[in-house]
């Protein structure tokens, strides 16, 4: 990765590719590097004149020669690690709604009577919570 401030920016053709319409730039750096930039718009955003940008510059070859492709850096985004956690109280809300879906399920199976569906809810809530915490 490299960074540099961009002195020139220059249109240099638009084509047709398997990603859709193109257009060519070439962009030339104050530290002397120059490369090709491919922009899905004809109004690139990504390296604007007077303006120090982090990219990278790779050389690519093929049986007409060879030539410097430059790349903007994306940043990336931070999700803070550890995934998902719920709020407790919503972590309860959804024991809660979970634990009487089973037990109408066990109703529906005819395994339990439906007097006992919220005991059975209760019963399962606290199996679910005491797991939890064993965890």
């Amino acid at each position: 990765m490299k960074t540099a401030k961009v002195d020139v920016v220059t249109f240099k053709k638009e084509f047709t590719s398997q990603y859709g319409t193109l257009y060519s730039f070439e962009v030339k750096f104050n530290n002397g590097d120059t490369g090709l930039y491919n922009s899905k718009t004809k109004e690139q955003s990504k390296f604007i004149v007077g303006v120090e940008v982090e990219y990278e510059l790779e050389t690519k070859t093929n049986d007409r020669g060879s030539w410097n492709v430059v790349k903007p850096v994306v940043a990336q985004k931070s999700f803070g690690g550890g995934g998902f956690k719920a709020a407790p109280k919503n972590e309860n809300s959804i024991i809660a709604q979970s634990s009487i879906k089973a037990s109408v399920e066990l109703i529906c199976a005819g395994k339990i009577d439906i007097k006992d569906l919220l005991t059975t809810a209760e019963k399962i809530m606290s199996w679910v919570k005491e797991k939890g915490k064993q965890e």
